[in-house]
């Protein structure tokens, strides 16, 4: 917690200065979906043979992670964020 509070407070600080490139910021809005996709990602790249060892099974991962993320952020939250909006009043 300590690290979230002066990254927050910070932002500025050349440790923290990373956080605000603007590709770091938009993969920021995916981490959720991300970590609701990324087990059916591997054990797909694993079932089908893709998994050539670690690294390129990581690195495949969150590549295709990245971007069924992206999709489903601009496919289904993006349209419904007036709704979510509207019924929840924020």
């Amino acid at each position: 917690m300590p690290v979230f509070h002066y990254a927050v407070t910070w932002p500025d600080a050349p440790v923290f200065r990373v956080l605000n490139w603007g590709w770091v910021r938009r993969i920021g809005v995916y981490p959720y979906t991300m970590y609701l996709i990324h087990f059916v990602i591997i054990q797909a790249l694993v079932r089908n043979g893709l998994a050539m060892g670690s690294v390129p099974l990581i690195l495949l991962s969150f590549t295709l992670s990245v971007a069924v993320a992206a999709l489903v952020y601009e496919v289904v939250e993006k349209p419904f964020r007036p709704l979510r909006a509207r019924l929840t009043g924020h």
